[in-house]
């Protein structure tokens, strides 16, 4: 697979979004000339592209989705493996009891699908600020939060996570190539405003 289609699908969906990292004053900051130049091209080239088969059937669309899923699923599970001893409140206790098999789900079968693309299981998002994602200050916090300030942690890194990988569901549905990506995309996209509805009960 042409790896550069590949890159311009992250570019699209990190477009699509909401983008990386925000800058200091809450904004996201605006991309020189030169990158916006390349954006609109990245974004052609993927729209191009947004058919072509790669490794195991999925387009550069399928692979970027994936990637971008797998350590987002892999990271929350992550945080929600600690809420039985770090929660102080009981909702967040069971909130995490009711989503963790849904994200261990999820992950299954991103890495099943994943798979068929014969490429190793990297994290290619390692050590990028993007929404939905825990950025290496977020994890120091939660490795290190107990009783109440853990709690709104977990609330607050489940619903952007929530709220974001809901997005890039719609973005996969939208631009993906591959029937059983869409499926899975199309299945996390339905979950999502009952897992919404359930973080809001827990107050988060």
């Amino acid at each position: 697979m042409d790896m550069k289609a590949v890159a311009a699908a992250v570019l699209l969906l990190a477009a699509a979004t909401g983008g990386c990292a925000a800058s200091a004053d809450g904004g996201t900051p605006a991309p020189p000339p030169a990158e916006a130049a390349e954006a609109t091209q990245a974004t052609q080239a993927t729209q191009d592209a947004s058919a072509e088969a790669g490794p195991g059937g999925l387009s550069p669309t399928d692979l970027a989705w994936v990637q971008l899923m797998m350590p987002m699923d892999d990271q929350i599970g992550g945080m929600l493996a600690l809420a039985p001893e770090r929660a102080a409140d009981p909702g967040v206790r069971k909130l995490a009891a009711r989503l963790a098999p849904d994200c261990a789900s999820e992950l299954d079968r991103l890495r099943t699908l994943f798979r068929r693309t014969g490429l190793p299981e990297t994290n290619v998002h390692e050590g990028h600020d993007m929404p939905g994602m825990l950025n290496p200050e977020e994890q120091r916090a939660l490795r290190a939060a107990t009783g109440p300030e853990f709690d709104q942690l977990v609330l607050r890194n489940l619903r952007e996570y929530l709220e974001q990988s809901a997005r890039l569901a719609q973005s996969e549905q939208q631009a993906g190539g591959d029937a059983a990506v869409r499926a899975l995309a199309g299945s996390i996209g339905q979950a999502r405003p009952a897992q919404l509805a359930a973080l809001d009960r827990a107050g988060g």
